[in-house]
């Protein structure tokens, strides 16, 4: 099950999501790690929770998340489950939305 894009539009709070865009606005980091460190106690449960999400932090300021390299990067943590949280870390950022409101509108795709 993955998450559809909920669109970019003119709230949305990163329409460019990068190194190049949390450089210019490191700010932004700091609206997705509410969400990084929910998703990380899903998968992880009790486990290495605030060090993977600093490992996150850190790797998105340096790497595309969309990239073979941040996918191979945070499977030593999170193993197959790497591509999934990037993509639907993807999608939760480029939307206009809190938290709250991503959970009330995303939609997901079932192969």
């Amino acid at each position: 099950m993955r998450a559809r894009y909920v669109g970019v539009t003119m709230q949305s709070k990163i329409k460019d999501f990068g190194p190049a865009a949390f450089q210019r606005y490191p700010a932004q980091l700091n609206r997705l790690v509410p969400w990084i460190r929910r998703e990380l106690n899903a998968l992880l449960g009790d486990g290495d929770v605030e060090l993977v999400k600093d490992f996150i932090v850190a790797m998105l300021a340096r790497y595309e998340p969309r990239s073979d390299l941040a996918i191979s990067l945070l499977s030593d943590y999170l193993g197959r489950d790497a591509e999934l949280f990037l993509h639907e870390l993807v999608c939760f950022a480029t939307s206009p939305f809190d938290i709250r409101a991503y959970d009330s509108v995303v939609q997901y795709h079932i192969p």
